[in-house]
């Protein structure tokens, strides 16, 4: 029984060992493997073209709101002059307009605020009680 096994084991080898050799000769397997490293290749190139694509249409989409932001920022500040205009009030300009967002300050603190309920809760914190005892 030992020996028996033994022959279909050397037999099993020798036939996979054949099959192996048969394969790298045969021009069958060959051209399947050329075919198949050139699909391989050509779906790498893809998959990089894709993401290239995806990469420049999400830069060209964050200009485009960008550009939007700006734009309504800018009509947004024309239509509140032309409305201070029309009321009869002089234009602000942006120095003006940047100091009414800083109207509050905390000068122990050194703090700038653009609501009076924020400087209100401010002055009622720990760290502000703290730094005024000094």
């Amino acid at each position: 029984k030992k020996l028996r096994s033994k022959e279909r084991r050397e037999f099993s080898l020798n036939v996979r060992e054949l099959a192996i050799y048969v394969r790298h000769r045969d021009p069958r397997v060959t051209a399947y493997k050329s075919e198949q490293i050139k699909q391989e290749k050509r779906k790498r190139e893809e998959q990089e073209a894709r993401k290239l694509a995806a990469e420049e249409a999400k830069k060209a989409a964050r200009i485009a709101a960008r550009e939007e932001e700006e734009r309504r920022w800018e009509e947004d500040r024309l239509r509140r002059a032309q409305e201070r205009v029309a009321q009869g009030l002089p234009e602000e300009s942006s120095e003006e307009e940047e100091e009414v967002t800083r109207l509050y300050h905390c000068e122990p603190c050194n703090k700038s605020f653009k609501s009076e309920n924020q400087f209100n809760s401010h002055e009622k914190s720990k760290k502000h009680k703290d730094t005024v005892k000094k």
